[in-house]
């Protein structure tokens, strides 16, 4: 099977999907029952996400994801654990700085014993 068989039985896919979600989208309104519309719900709830995973699987390579998520644990263990509003907002900042002041919150949620991510 060539990439292009396998890109076009991704995306025939990917539109029954669109197709089953609207469809179940539109029995959630037309129905007036609580129980039945919580049950639509939770099934629309599960195919979207099932989909989704789906979806980022086919568009993102996983040795990508796999880069993606050791970058997010590394700025997760360097990010400050406390919001601070008066900080400037701008990647600058947040590359040079961020890293010392979730060094120095992390410092002090250990001397004051509050858990950190």
């Amino acid at each position: 099977m060539t990439s292009s068989q396998v890109r076009g039985d991704v995306v025939d896919v990917l539109t029954t999907d669109h197709r089953e979600v609207t469809a179940l989208l539109g029995e959630i309104r037309a129905t007036t029952d609580p129980q039945a519309r919580r049950d639509l719900a939770d099934t629309a709830i599960s195919e979207l996400v099932r989909h989704t995973v789906a979806e980022e699987r086919g568009r993102v390579p996983h040795e990508e994801l796999t880069e993606l998520a050791a970058k997010v644990e590394t700025a997760k263990k360097l990010a400050p654990t406390r919001p601070h509003p008066g900080a400037p907002n701008s990647e600058l900042f947040h590359k040079l700085v961020g890293p010392g002041v979730g060094l120095v919150d992390r410092l002090r949620d250990k001397l004051t014993g509050r858990a950190t991510g």
